[in-house]
């Protein structure tokens, strides 16, 4: 069902998006692994006014400079399931636990995002993630709001 509906939110921001964007969404959906600056582009664009045209290194950059993304990080490392966790709640302004609302930190919005059903409970936070995993938790976000 995820599945679904990560298509439909593929296909509906298709045809509000430039060539040049469609083709990056075509390129992280194919990646067996996003690295940090598609995620980032994926935030960016969607939800902090980055525009289309953006390379994944300036989303990146931008987010990082927002404080979304860890100073430590760079645009090509992979994507973790805690890394993204992070990015998209700081991004998306989730609300969470007293412990997310402290620290914002990737330990605790991972385990927000276990709480809230968006990762399973078994999920490990170093697992890599797919362009279709990635879409289909800056979705869950956007529902979230």
């Amino acid at each position: 069902m995820k599945r679904i509906f990560t298509l439909l939110f593929v296909a509906l921001a298709a045809f509000s998006l430039s060539a040049q964007s469609s083709e990056k969404i075509s390129e992280i959906l194919e990646s067996p692994k996003v690295t940090m600056g598609q995620v980032a582009y994926l935030a960016g664009t969607c939800g902090q006014g980055l525009p289309d045209e953006s390379t994944y290194g300036e989303a990146f950059s931008e987010m990082q400079n927002r404080g979304f993304i860890s100073p430590n990080l760079s645009a090509d490392d992979e994507a973790t399931l805690s890394r993204v966790a992070c990015l998209l709640a700081k991004s998306t302004e989730m609300r969470g636990g007293i412990m997310f609302s402290i620290f914002k930190n990737e330990r605790y919005a991972f385990k927000e995002f276990k709480a809230r059903g968006i990762v399973p409970q078994n999920a490990d936070p170093s697992m890599n993630l797919d362009g279709h995993d990635a879409f289909g938790m800056l979705n869950a976000c956007l529902e979230n709001q």
